[in-house]
């Protein structure tokens, strides 16, 4: 045992370490460890290994191990980037002091879990209850905090590729999903109601997908967004600037009736009109005979304006067997 007015050192026995008095603990002399001992990091798993492996110890679970090519989280599953630097924590019944020139002088900030806030009068924080807002200016103690930002910070990775193995990333709690397998498939799957597509360093969007199956184009791109729907999931109709195409297909039974209702316009059932655009109606039927004929037919119509329908049509028409295969 060695002793100064200031300091006792001892070899203690039972951890076969030494460790120092400095007033208050004894605490190990050499590596870094709390006063329990339960918290401390390694260089080797046993003295003499050699194994040049840092070992990270919390509460006496190994938590991580650093490697000289690998980092292994053992019990870490959270990793967070916080940006707090000059951010003074929120402390119950504490003293808080706003800028003395709220234009000039930099911001007063103080942070409470994820959230910060930015002094804005001088006073006292409430003795027990934390600010909660996310949004504008609340009253805590006597104390107005506008809500700024989150505590969390950007995180740069510089590299040349960086390989994962893993499941699926997941942004934001299902907002956007990604996963892979080279022996099924690549996926990206979002619960938003839309998903964007833009380009340039303004973001503008240039294609736009659905949750109800449709997929758009801006044609403001670069511009005001304005959006026209190209294709839905049912492969009906197709859109362009100045030109749609509709389709849509049925059957007919001749022993009950001769007739089927399709509908391949936009037909107005509030004022009982077609739309005013020149058009193409081509018409198919197939039989199932045991000899089966093909009757295809080709209405084509000027915009409709004020002449009826059935003056403006030209009709084409041609009948043919279907080959066999």
């Amino acid at each position: 045992m060695h002793n100064t007015n200031k300091f006792i050192r001892i070899f203690k026995i039972i951890h076969s370490r030494f460790e120092g008095f400095n007033g208050s603990f004894f605490v190990s002399l050499g590596g870094v460890r709390d006063v329990d001992g339960n918290t401390y990091i390694s260089a080797e798993l046993n003295p003499g290994d050699n194994d040049d492996t840092l070992r990270f110890v919390n509460n006496d679970v190994q938590s991580m191990q650093v490697e000289q090519t690998k980092i292994t989280l053992q019990t870490i599953s959270n990793i967070d980037r916080t940006n707090i630097d000059g951010v003074t924590e929120w402390e119950a019944g504490a003293s808080a002091t706003a800028p003395a020139d709220p234009v000039n002088d930099p911001p007063v900030l103080i942070y409470y879990q994820d959230r910060v806030y930015s002094v804005d009068t001088t006073g006292t924080f409430d003795a027990s209850t934390p600010p909660t807002h996310t949004t504008g200016t609340a009253t805590n103690g006597n104390v107005d905090l506008t809500y700024v930002r989150s505590i969390y910070g950007s995180l740069t990775y510089t590299g040349t590729d960086l390989n994962l193995t893993l499941d699926e990333i997941n942004l934001n709690t299902n907002g956007l999903r990604v996963s892979a397998d080279t022996t099924t498939s690549a996926n990206l799957i979002t619960e938003a109601p839309e998903f964007v597509i833009g380009f340039t360093s303004t973001d503008d969007p240039l294609l736009k997908l659905s949750s109800s199956g449709s997929l758009s184009i801006n044609n403001g791109f670069g511009g005001t967004e304005s959006y026209t729907q190209v294709l839905d999931y049912e492969l009906k109709q197709f859109d362009l600037k100045d030109t749609r195409v509709f389709s849509a297909v049925g059957s007919i039974d001749t022993s009950v009736g001769n007739a089927v209702n399709l509908i391949i316009a936009e037909y107005n059932n509030t004022t009982s009109t077609l739309p005013l655009h020149s058009g193409k109606l081509m018409i198919e039927i197939v039989d199932d005979s045991a000899t089966p004929r093909r009757q295809y037919s080709e209405i084509s119509f000027p915009i409709l304006l004020q002449l009826p329908l059935m003056e403006s049509l030209q009709i084409y028409h041609k009948e043919y067997p279907i080959k066999p295969p």
